[in-house]
């Protein structure tokens, strides 16, 4: 028999793997979920953003592992942005999958039969379509957990697999940090197979490599931590008084929680601790309740959900993306997988099931001791395969008698891991017609959004956010009143109340009802959630109403606990400079500094987010607006230029920007680059008189002067330049009549 025939069931595999994928990318392109709505996904596509526009240097110790967000940026950097060339890491995952878990079955079993199976289990697996085409960092490990499995099982045949081994485990902790923790068991593994400790070096040399680089980074900016600082805070939200051993929800400031919220709630209960002791607090805290009954009880709760064969969202689940694909309708398996795998621990005593044990019991624990969803549950699923290809190679050897003890215990077990004994169909209640409401509201198809909410509601009377984004909509609609009913009802609900209670003052100052504004704001800053907004809204009240003090003096309170937000910078140098002062300078300078930083380090990209929606100015545009207010007189000529040429690159429509650079230009006697100048600024907004004057100026230089007639009569108008722009015209009016 040739070779070819003998791998006809990979080809199989691979072929119906290929196919499911296409399909899946067509089908799920064509929705509105298909752009990034979730917390993970937006942190991974706006950091990707970032690095593909050339920021490739952190600008701080790393919240979270960087490699999928630096694969991103360099797909999206070849694919200018391409959303759909985004999907493409996730797809190459998905085949190299396939035919990594066809060699380790064969390796394991012998059996191609059983190979080609397994094959196909990750040809087929739903769950699996569905993670790789999203942009989260989850589908990567599936591959690096097989080359781990087949390169140390192969590690007695070659040196070079136990190489290979550690540069895939090294790859994994620069994705998700938690297989740190397998490093010494695999260690133990190595030596116990080899009785080498030499064997230890090219696994442990590998495993370094990748996460050398990640760990200088931190190491650059006074940190030691190895990979990412979110270790802590994931650890207590799993083990806390309101932990519900699923939910990735933060006590008191709920599912859209922002890392530096966190910390401020920790650092207004101990004053003294440092930044470097937060994630330590946080793992004691998370630790203390762990060890007490309640936290036991949860314990015992996690390991039976991570043991459920349903799916735990997490980012959205795969319910919402069935509507929209049909490959995702194909039945979950996992039920089937985790019952099959079990057997196979329990049964199995071949050579290369203490590694496939070793694994899942390790990895198991790890992810049951923070919280469970089927993300992070995902690199556990190949482990368990390979072990229930293992237990049906086992079962066929048996005895018909035996076979048909085991199998029916077997079937048992996955009837049980099916039945929701902790009510997971109520988990997402409303959630479907929410995510729906987000992608359509950022698309700025309002009408459809507005539609999501509603149902979202009906659905789930008590969903936060959902009678907020209403509100917002109703807001950017001219609906005042309306918005304010719905930001009340978002208070009513405990649903995110600062900013529903930040928008309520927000829009009584739109309707001139200052005192209420200020009661409102007031009371939104002493909320325990997200209070950007808040403080920024309150800040921008004072500001309006003339009161420069308060105005600085909330955008000061409200930078002790944001020090980094760039809306918060511009709200104090702004007021600050309209009180005459030259410390401004040093706020704008701050601003224009800190760019982006808030994005990598604080999960803080609300504002962009909003800017997507046209809710508000976007990052660029308040540096733009700083550079401007930097190019400010007493400086040299060329830095003042080098601030507005800076300001347009940023915002290509900045007016002002335009009409100033002009001036500069004609200081420098560069009368053609300032005429194209205050043509641009004519492009990007209305005439006014001064830019007529401006403009009538340069139009005349170049000999323009019917054109600059026309403009100095329009300058006339404003009483504050009259008197100059009738000089123009009389000189005019001897050169033409």
């Amino acid at each position: 028999m040739s070779k070819k025939k003998h791998i006809y069931p990979l080809w199989i595999a691979l072929s119906l793997g290929l196919v499911l994928r296409f399909i899946h990318l067509y089908m799920f392109s064509k929705s509105a979920l298909f752009a990034p709505i979730g917390l993970d996904e937006l942190y991974h596509h706006f950091w990707a953003l970032d690095i593909a526009s050339g920021n490739l240097i952190a600008d701080g110790v790393f919240f979270r592992a960087p490699l999928y967000p630096y694969l991103l940026g360099t797909v999206y950097w070849l694919g200018d942005g391409s959303l759909l060339l985004a999907r493409l890491p996730g797809l190459i995952s998905g085949m190299v999958s396939i035919y990594l878990a066809w060699f380790a079955s064969l390796e394991f079993t012998n059996r191609k039969s059983i190979a080609g199976l397994a094959a196909i289990v990750f040809a087929v697996n739903p769950v699996f379509i569905y993670f790789e085409s999203r942009l989260l960092l989850d589908f990567l490990l599936i591959p690096f957990i097989l080359i781990v499995i087949l390169s140390l099982q192969r590690a007695d045949k070659k040196g070079g697999y136990l190489f290979l081994a550690g540069l895939s485990s090294g790859f994994f902790i620069i994705t998700r940090p938690t297989f740190l923790a397998l490093i010494p068991f695999l260690c133990a593994y190595i030596y116990l197979s080899h009785r080498k400790f030499v064997k230890l070096l090219p696994f442990l040399l590998a495993t370094a490599l990748p996460v050398l680089p990640v760990f200088i980074s931190n190491l650059s900016h006074g940190s030691t931590t190895l990979v990412a600082s979110q270790g802590g805070i994931n650890f207590f939200i799993g083990n806390n008084e309101q932990a519900d051993g699923v939910s990735a929800s933060f006590p008191g400031l709920g599912n859209a929680w922002h890392n530096d919220d966190a910390v401020r709630l920790v650092k207004e209960q101990y004053p003294e601790i440092t930044e470097k002791e937060i994630s330590g607090h946080f793992y004691r805290e998370g630790l203390e309740f762990l060890f007490s009954p309640k936290g036991m009880k949860l314990l015992l709760k996690k390991t039976g959900l991570f043991f459920h064969g349903a799916f735990i969202g997490n980012n959205g689940d795969i319910d919402f993306y069935r509507r929209f694909s049909p490959v995702l309708r194909i039945p979950n398996p996992s039920g089937l997988i985790f019952a099959f795998g079990i057997m196979g621990l329990i049964f199995v005593r071949k050579k290369g099931m203490p590694l496939i044990a070793l694994l899942i019991i390790i990895y198991s624990g790890i992810v049951i001791l923070f919280f469970v969803n089927t993300r992070f549950k995902l690199p556990v699923y190949p482990p368990l395969i390979l072990s229930a290809a293992f237990f049906i190679d086992y079962t066929i050897d048996q005895t018909k008698g035996k076979r048909v003890i085991i199998l029916t215990l077997a079937i048992f077990l996955s009837i049980l891991f099916s039945i929701d004994f902790f009510g997971l169909s109520n988990f997402n209640s409303g959630a479907f017609h929410f995510s729906m409401g987000i992608a359509e509201m950022r698309q700025g198809r309002h009408e459809q959004a507005e539609d999501y909410f509603h149902q979202s509601l009906e659905e789930n009377p008590t969903k936060s956010s959902a009678n907020l984004n209403l509100g917002i909509i109703a807001l950017k609609k001219g609906r005042l009143d309306e918005a304010i009913r719905f930001f009340h009802n978002e208070v009513d609900i405990e649903g995110d109340k600062a900013k529903a209670l930040s928008n309520i003052g927000m829009v009584n100052r739109l309707l001139g009802n200052s005192q209420e504004a200020i009661r409102y704001g007031k009371i939104a800053v002493s909320e325990s959630g997200d209070r950007r907004d808040a403080y920024y809204n309150l800040s921008r009240t004072y500001f309006e109403l003339g009161q420069e003090d308060s105005a600085q003096r909330i955008a000061s309170e409200g930078l002790r606990s944001y020090p980094d937000n760039l809306r918060l910078l511009y709200a104090k140098a702004t007021a600050m400079l309209k009180e005459g002062s030259d410390s401004s300078y040093y706020y704008f300078a701050q601003l224009i500094e800190n760019g982006n930083r808030d994005l990598v380090q604080n999960y803080d990209f609300g504002s962009r987010i909003q800017a997507d929606m046209g809710l508000s100015g976007n990052n660029r545009e308040l540096i733009a607006k700083a550079h401007f207010n930097m190019a400010r007189p007493g400086l040299p000529i060329d830095s003042i230029e080098n601030h507005l040429e800076e300001a347009i690159r940023l915002d290509p429509s900045f007016q002002e920007a335009y009409i100033q650079l002009g001036n500069i230009k004609n200081m420098k006697r560069d009368t053609q680059m300032a005429l194209s100048l205050y043509r641009l600024a004519l492009e990007n907004g209305p005439m006014t008189p001064l830019l007529a004057f401006n403009l009538g100026n340069s139009e005349a230089a170049m000999g323009n002067y019917t054109r600059a007639k026309e403009l100095f009569q329009i300058a006339a108008e404003d009483s504050n330049i009259t008197a100059e722009a009738q000089k123009r015209l009389k000189a005019l009016e001897r050169i033409i009549p």
